[in-house]
């Protein structure tokens, strides 16, 4: 190796420096491999943060110092690349003459790596000073720098070398602490770009041959699903999500609120959205404006989850008990729709809410809603950036030791333990005028029974307009 530089991201500065919110990157560098370096172990041992670049270098001629290990920083932004810039002393002189002149000042060192960072600083600021590393940009925003690097870097070439020009190894990386943007690239008819993987949870080592391996349980990641269709159904399976976001981002607690929350695709949309309900008052709605009243096309970050439990597992020891359940995870960008620019959007968002609980229910009430409800009434609609689903419907499991015990296994009951939702029978409110129970009603409470008592519950029919059950185990 030729060095290290790790680069991680902490509010502390921002604790004592006058107008400036968020965190910001502190920056270790060193030439000794990192499990001799007593200093990188010490700061491993005691620094926590949300965001962490790291990156062991091979150099590709540039000196060998410090000065020249990534990552590189810029404010609040950090960059890193695998790869060359081939024939980087030719064209070095054109990617100068096109940087920010704070830009180019910032530049320390001598390697390719650092005035590609450069030049995408300038492209992400559009020629900002210094000042301008401060701001974060939109994810949208930084993916076209990224892009606009890596392309401009390709016509450079080609203008000074034509067809001499070699092929590059362009795997870049960068970050404001909160989004990241990322690049796998070679311009090779026939070569791969080096590696470059991606993983949504924690672990140690990554496997080309495991999608989503990070070192883990393989068994979790056959629980895995990423299709929209299995998020989309365990979150229309559950009444209720949950919503977290950080309301202040001069305070940045987060924050966990209970939502209805279901996905649709409005006609005139591109994609399926999360569409959450509330009233005007609530929390989420209150600290944060729609997107049409500011600057930001992006809206504001949000994770919506929503689980399912399906049973309890009872095994040979307490370290392996565990559930059954189906659970979806949200990640995206929320707006508030806006009720009279949105009004159709929001009427249909209102109509999917309220049929997702009960459905028919919209058309058997009065609609649309008054002036005055639209007024109380906001929905939120998250973008979805990306999502997940895990599914675990195995059933207790037990350790080859345990089940070798055979004392234990005389005198413990093992098993599983339904956890059922069942429906109960409709109660009028003391203003209902309406005797019978509507159908649309009897057979939704009919078919979610039946389809939540497969698992050792029996349901008996709807008589004479009321709804009413019998339990009782299955033989």
């Amino acid at each position: 190796m030729d060095g290290m530089g790790i680069a991680w991201y902490t509010a502390t500065s921002s604790a004592y420096i006058d107008d400036q919110e968020g965190t910001r990157p502190a920056l270790y560098k060193t030439q000794s491999p990192p499990t001799n370096d007593f200093n990188f172990r010490s700061l491993c041992a005691n620094t926590e943060s949300a965001c962490i670049f790291a990156h062991i270098r091979a150099t590709s001629g540039s000196p060998v110092t410090p000065i020249n290990n990534h990552p590189f920083v810029f404010g609040r932004h950090s960059f890193m690349h695998n790869g060359t810039v081939t024939d980087f002393a030719r064209i070095r002189g054109d990617m100068t003459n096109l940087m920010a002149y704070d830009a180019y000042i910032n530049i320390r060192g001598t390697t390719d790596t650092e005035y590609v960072a450069a030049l995408y600083m300038t492209f992400l600021t559009a020629y900002g000073s210094e000042a301008s590393w401060q701001e974060e940009y939109p994810l949208q925003v930084m993916k076209a720098a990224l892009v606009r690097t890596v392309t401009c870097i390709m016509e450079l070439q080609r203008k000074s070398l034509g067809r001499k020009a070699t092929p590059n190894g362009l795997n870049l990386c960068a970050t404001d602490g909160r989004k990241l943007v990322a690049c796998r690239f070679r311009n090779h008819v026939s070569e791969q770009p080096a590696s470059l993987y991606w993983s949504d949870s924690a672990g140690t080592t990554l496997n080309r041959k495991v999608p989503g391996d990070v070192g883990g349980d393989r068994g979790n990641l056959r629980q895995a699903h990423y299709d929209i269709e299995t998020v989309h159904s365990i979150f229309n399976l559950t009444p209720v999500a949950h919503v977290s976001f950080v309301p202040d981002p001069k305070d940045p607690k987060p924050v966990v609120l209970p939502m209805i929350a279901r996905i649709g695709e409005f006609p005139a949309s591109e994609a399926p959205a999360c569409y959450l309900h509330g009233y005007v008052s609530a929390r989420l709605f209150r600290t944060r404006e729609s997107p049409s009243s500011s600057d930001s096309d992006e809206g504001f970050p949000v994770c919506v989850a929503a689980t399912k439990v399906d049973g309890f597992n009872l095994s040979l020891t307490p370290f392996s008990h565990g559930l059954d359940y189906r659970s979806a995870v949200i990640h995206g960008h929320a707006c508030l729709l806006d009720s009279t620019t949105d009004r159709e959007e929001v009427l249909w968002a209102m109509q999917l809410i309220t049929d997702g609980i009960v459905p028919q229910r919209w058309e058997h009430t009065r609609t649309p809603p008054d002036a005055a409800e639209m007024a109380s009434t906001r929905i939120l609609k998250v973008r979805i950036d990306a999502a997940s689903a895990k599914v675990h419907d195995t059933g207790p499991k037990e350790k080859d030791k345990d089940l070798a015990d055979e004392k234990t296994r005389d005198v413990v009951w093992t098993g599983a333990v339904p956890y059922i939702e069942i429906l109960g029978t409709p109660q009028p409110a003391d203003t209902n005028r309406v005797s019978a129970i509507p159908s649309y009603l009897s057979d939704y409470i009919r078919t979610h029974n039946a389809n939540n008592g497969q698992a050792g519950w029996k349901v008996v029919d709807i008589i004479s307009g009321l709804v009413s059950w019998v339990f009782g185990r299955t033989l």
